[in-house]
């Protein structure tokens, strides 16, 4: 997370930390059977111009995704991940809480 705290957003970075580690937390049933755990995989862009064109704010928001999907890719259980716009830092969370 210390990506987006340099980038001034340090609340918001733990709010994303901490929907992410409960969302892993939770116990997921189906037929009887437990499901594998969830994770998230978040692509991020952070825009100062107000004119800026939706479709093009989600379109990087959403390569940014991909990569960090990517970056989780074989992994198991498989962490969230972030991953900002122009970064190459992507962040992994873990249930435990964040694992750089």
């Amino acid at each position: 997370m210390e990506f987006l705290k340099q980038s001034g957003l340090p609340s918001r970075a733990e709010a994303v930390n901490q929907m992410c580690v409960l969302l892993m937390s939770e116990t997921l049933r189906f037929a009887e059977k437990q499901l594998p755990s969830l994770s998230v995989a978040c692509g991020m862009v952070i825009a100062s111009d107000a004119g800026a064109a939706a479709h093009v704010l989600r379109e990087s928001a959403e390569r940014a995704m991909y990569r960090a999907k990517e970056r989780t890719e074989g992994m198991s259980p498989r962490p969230s991940s972030l991953a900002l716009e122009n970064g190459t830092e992507i962040q992994l969370f873990q249930t435990s809480g964040l694992k750089d």
